[in-house]
């Protein structure tokens, strides 16, 4: 993979999209530490669906950091914040777009400004992660921060992954193979053995009358 960077500049919000992409999955997650969990959790399960397992780790990386700088800017970072807090929470989308060769992580959040020199940004890592990433201004309030991976030779081909997103889940199918009906004892003497044979385990147990 090459490890080339791309530094985000105050003129990087002028990034454009390609105009379709090929496969698509995004999640929203409340602006908390959990969300760090949640993010990676998505994921992974996104890149196992479309089988691009090789690329989990880096992916999964990149998410962390994006997803940790978003909550500390724009979220709760107390593990336990109090009720009153909660009311005006900040939402984080985590976005996976694949585009011919290339597998782009977005993280979305409210704050539309950029400051790669603050204290505690976070982003440290992220280069080195990345074949490219920067950041651009979201249409609806905020930005959003984005790293790109490289596809192995390995991954299947685009159209069998967007087979594979679309695949509905298996269906169950009934058995109609033909079941037995369940046969009913109809026999009062054999009804009545039985309880006297539970009476008598009764009356031997340790404690005789005492246990009734």
């Amino acid at each position: 993979m090459t490890l080339l960077a791309e530094r985000p500049t105050r003129q990087a919000m002028t990034h454009t999209r390609p105009p379709e992409f090929r496969l698509r999955s995004e999640m929203q997650f409340a602006a908390l530490p959990t969300a760090v969990v949640c993010a990676q959790l998505f994921v992974t399960y996104a890149l196992d669906a479309w089988r691009l397992d090789a690329l989990v780790p880096a992916a999964h990386d990149i998410a962390t950091k994006l997803v940790m700088r978003a909550v500390r800017t724009t979220g709760i970072t107390d593990p336990h914040p109090r009720r009153v807090e909660l009311d005006d929470l900040k939402l984080i989308v985590v976005r996976l777009l694949v585009i011919e060769q290339r597998l782009i992580i977005e993280v979305a959040d409210s704050d539309p400004t950029f400051d790669l020199s603050a204290e505690g940004g976070g982003l440290d890592a992220v280069p080195r992660l990345c074949r490219r990433w920067n950041y651009y201004a979201a249409k609806t309030g905020g930005k959003v921060v984005w790293g790109e991976l490289l596809l192995s030779t390995s991954a299947p081909a685009l159209d069998q992954m967007q087979e594979l997103a679309l695949s509905p889940l298996p269906k169950r199918v009934p058995n109609r193979e033909p079941v037995d009906p369940i046969e009913v004892m109809d026999d009062p003497g054999m009804l009545r053995r039985v309880c006297d044979g539970l009476r008598a385990i009764d009356d031997d147990s340790p404690g005789g009358d005492d246990m009734r």
